[in-house]
């Protein structure tokens, strides 16, 4: 990471290296054009001055040095030819008839003998008639030729110059972004190696909004939840420990009392049997826990099916359980045909239906289902023991074994995480309301 910023400054110093070389020759190239416009101007002036020289079919020599002289200003040396080819007059004639003083003061300005570029040739006309050629020579004007070389060397320096502080200062942001921005990276990886290594404490401070610090407190958050996890499955794994334990130990029991012949077998048997059911219900929750998160990670299956006749067949089912604790149980709803996974809806209901009866010790339990918008929800009603307010944010929760006040617990506590985790497959929602000794109402919604 660090090397690729650096890289990049890299190539903003080399592109800003060609920009200013760009910039400096289009300078260089408009301050030249616009020298030569001028020139132009002026040639285009002395040639206006020089045909007004022809008068009547005759040049006006005074009229004409005058044109040139203010041509020898101008830093031109210029030579007039008749039609014919025949040389009128040039700069050098009217060199001659200057006084010393003048001639001297001339000579600051431009260099009398000294030429900048070769002869250009114009015609002149009067009346529309061709009288002539002129031939321009630019002298080298001192003044004016060193206010352009300290032009274009000014030029020059600037270029240095921005180059040096664009340099100067990208590698300087180079080696500040580079470090800025890869240390809390750096600090990441390091998190994620001791993460790795089964160390679920370690936590990397941050400041600020930008995508890094959310990344880093995404990455805390993971962590915590790793710790959360952690701690869970010590948690389970005493738990489900001391739960196997029991009924491991009277099975054991049971069977050296039989071997020894001092139980009966046929209540040892019993015994063993039961508690043998007890373990493979323990068993029987940890293999739906497993399946539950197998299943997240899987696209579910849709098939149509009537959800009123799916849950009537469904609850009937569950009649004789619920008869055998004089419960009621009942379903009223509505014809519907919808599309979801139903393997995993029987696996979701059955949970819920199964808790409903457990928790419940008289009256009964009464499911109904309806549609919404976009949504089709069943409702799953008893006149059980209720859930404590406290305790409604944490059924959901791993190996959470609350509302067993009064009741006997059986299971590990992992029923209604699978549900959840099943439900979040499904794309849908679930909500628990309850009252202490009134009953309890869950609602699973799903979308179509």
């Amino acid at each position: 990471m660090k090397t690729k910023i650096f890289c990049s400054f890299i190539t903003i110093i080399i592109i800003t290296i060609f920009s200013n070389v760009i910039f400096r020759h289009m300078i260089v190239k408009d301050f030249d054009d616009y020298i030569q416009g001028i020139r132009q101007t002026n040639i285009y002036w002395l040639i206006a001055s020089v045909e007004s020289s022809y008068e009547q079919g005759n040049w006006n020599e005074k009229s004409l040095m005058e044109s040139l002289h203010w041509g020898l200003m101008l830093g031109e040396d210029i030579v007039v030819f008749d039609v014919d080819g025949k040389k009128i007059m040039d700069s050098a004639q009217v060199i001659e008839h200057i006084s010393p003083p003048m001639r001297q003061k001339m000579e600051h300005i431009v260099s009398i003998n000294e030429y900048a570029k070769e002869f250009k040739d114009y015609d002149i006309f009067a009346l529309d008639k061709k009288i002539g050629r002129l031939k321009f020579k630019p002298l080298v004007r001192k003044e004016i030729t060193a206010k352009e070389d300290a032009f274009k060397e000014w030029a020059m320096k600037f270029m240095i110059v921005s180059f040096t502080i664009a340099s100067a200062g990208s590698l300087l942001l180079a080696l500040l972004f580079s470090t800025l921005l890869s240390l809390p990276l750096k600090r990441l990886r390091e998190g994620a190696t001791k993460i790795a290594d089964g160390d679920f404490d370690v936590r990397i401070p941050y400041k600020g909004h930008d995508e890094v610090s959310s990344l880093t407190a995404s990455f805390n958050y993971m962590a915590e939840a790793l710790k959360r996890e952690s701690d869970i499955r010590k948690h389970v794994m005493a738990n489900v420990t001391h739960q196997l334990r029991t009924p491991l130990t009277i099975i054991n029991a049971n069977a050296e009392a039989i071997i020894d012949c001092v139980a009966e077998p046929m209540g040892a048997t019993q015994n063993i049997k039961a508690e043998a059911e007890k373990l493979i219900g323990y068993i029987k929750s940890i293999e739906d826990l497993t399946r539950a998160e197998a299943s997240f990670f899987e696209r579910s299956e849709c098939s149509e099916f009537n959800l009123k006749v799916y849950l009537s067949k469904l609850v009937s089912g569950y009649k004789q359980v619920a008869l055998n604790k004089s419960l009621d149980i009942s379903f009223y709803g509505e014809d519907m045909v919808i599309c979801t996974d139903g393997e995993i809806l029987t696996t979701i209901l059955d949970n819920l239906i199964s808790n409903a009866i457990k928790y419940t010790n008289e009256g009964g339990i009464y499911i109904e289902n309806g549609r919404d918008a976009d949504a089709f929800h069943i409702k799953i009603k008893d006149t059980g023991i209720g859930i404590p307010l406290e305790e409604l944010p944490l059924v959901f929760e791993r190996f959470y074994k609350g509302r067993s006040k009064g009741q006997q617990s059986t299971g590990v506590g992992i029923g209604l995480s699978i549900v959840k985790e099943l439900v979040s497959v499904l794309k849908g929602k679930i909500s628990i309301k309850s009252i202490p000794g009134q009953g309890t109402e869950v609602t699973l919604t799903i979308p179509y």
